[in-house]
């Protein structure tokens, strides 16, 4: 663990003084970015149960096969217990993010927050597409309703709606993501309740083990 914690404190100071962040600890310097480090002993995922929702965004890693130190887990914990939108970063970096964004839209609350939470990379990114699979399953805003809302944020977003197949929506999600070359995908999680999902599956169980790029989620 103290291997992992220097590694990782290295790699961050690496990071700021590449992009030249200054370090600061206190909100009193809000012209341009700044970065700050903590370490906080105890269990990974309860620290960040505890801890994430004081946060906008909470970082965490890949759930599947490669995802190093953060585990399962971790990821839970911070979909599940802190009211705070996740960002699942993919195995390997990727060279661009946000610039093309794709909107997993199921008419769930989750996924409402979701698009909340993704109003600024959505204001910056080249391209967005609001896609749903049209299962019928939920009752909530149409994707339409959506696409108004978002252009009153200065965000032009292309409607695709297509008939459910005989492939499960994550899947579907997943080919629409590599169809499109986008490089953040943005969905609500676990829009079912948790233990349905883990033992029926569901478009959360099936997107994280497999997306290849970074996924912003909220519940």
């Amino acid at each position: 663990m103290e291997r992992t914690a220097k590694e990782a404190r290295e790699l961050f100071e690496h990071a700021v003084a590449k992009r030249g962040v200054r370090l600061n600890d206190d909100a009193d310097q809000p012209d341009g970015p700044s970065a700050s480090w903590r370490t906080i002993n105890g269990d990974e995922a309860q620290v960040v149960a505890t801890y994430g929702g004081a946060f906008d965004l909470i970082v965490v890693g890949h759930p599947g096969e490669g995802s190093g130190y953060l585990s399962n887990d971790t990821v839970q914990a911070a979909l599940l217990a802190t009211g705070t939108a996740v960002l699942v970063a993919p195995p390997s970096a990727p060279e661009t993010i946000g610039r093309r964004i794709l909107v997993g839209w199921n008419r769930s609350i989750q996924a409402g927050r979701a698009v909340s939470a993704a109003i600024p990379f959505l204001r910056r990114a080249e391209k967005v597409v609001l896609f749903s699979v049209t299962t019928g399953a939920k009752q909530g805003p149409a994707t339409a309703d959506v696409a108004r809302r978002l252009a009153w944020h200065g965000v032009v977003a292309t409607v695709t709606e297509v008939p459910p197949d005989y492939r499960p929506v994550g899947e579907v999600l997943l080919t629409e993501v590599h169809e499109l070359d986008v490089d953040l995908l943005v969905m609500g999680a676990y829009s079912h309740h948790r233990l349905r999902e883990l033992i029926l599956g569901g478009v959360t169980r099936d997107v994280l083990p497999a997306a290849e790029i970074p996924v912003l989620m909220a519940r």
